[in-house]
């Protein structure tokens, strides 16, 4: 399943990377050279025009921003924050790690570190989401901000992603298995609180029926966008 990245970016730093690279893309001619032909080829497949959205993050205390980092995965959530609130959103395209294009990007810090474990940024538009609306949803106080790099575990990534329908159009990933399993079991409660009611096989339903991002009405038989179509059982699933 997807999971949920918080990046904050209320430094120096943290603000200047946001407009050198996730407002205006990085020109293929300016990445290319830097990249391996994998590299080159799978973000030549998901950017068409060759702009890519880049972020990257330094190793951390102890490599701990390196470990979250690879944690993640393309399809992941990522939550931009600063000021008391998340003001943007996007999705992963592809993970990688790779320290000459970090530095040709951003340089070095004072430290001389560079930001070279990279992710490409697709899907990404503007929300405004304060802290305090989505702490409880991630299980945390109220009174919590986002104060460096992190990856949400499983069980808040899904909160977060229902709560906000966050999932991606383009790199929403098919459920696996044992969660499919479980959404079609008759056994167990259907609805979860957290922070509002929610159903507990939404998600799952959603990742298996509409793969794509569009799907057809079973009501009305019209094809819409995915995100105006939710999955849900005609009649009691006790009685399918």
């Amino acid at each position: 399943m997807s999971l949920v990245v918080l990046q904050p970016t209320a430094n120096s730093e943290g603000t200047e990377h946001y407009l050198q690279t996730i407002v205006s893309p990085v020109r293929q001619s300016e990445w290319q050279r830097h990249v391996t032909p994998e590299v080159a080829a799978r973000l030549s497949g998901s950017f068409p025009d060759g702009a890519v959205p880049f972020w990257g993050v330094t190793e951390g205390d102890k490599g701990r921003n390196r470990t979250k980092w690879q944690r993640i995965n393309p399809g992941d959530v990522v939550l931009f924050a600063r000021e008391g609130s998340y003001f943007a959103m996007g999705v992963v395209a592809l993970p990688f790690e790779n320290e000459a294009l970090a530095e040709a990007l951003w340089q070095r810090n004072a430290a001389g570190e560079t930001w070279k474990y990279m992710y490409a940024v697709d899907e990404i538009r503007d929300v405004a989401i304060p802290y305090i609306e989505l702490n409880p949803v991630m299980g945390y106080e109220s009174a919590y901000v986002p104060q460096g790099f992190n990856v949400l575990n499983e069980e808040k990534s899904g909160h977060v992603i229902d709560y906000l329908g966050a999932s991606s159009l383009k790199w929403e990933a098919p459920p696996p298995p044992e969660e499919l399993d479980a959404a079609f079991s008759t056994e167990g409660p259907l609805d979860l609180i957290a922070p509002g009611k929610r159903r507990v096989e939404q998600r799952a339903l959603r990742g298996h029926l509409l793969p794509n991002a569009t799907g057809t009405c079973a009501l009305c038989g019209r094809e819409f966008a995915k995100q105006f179509l939710r999955a849900a059982h005609i009649k009691p699933r006790a009685a399918c």
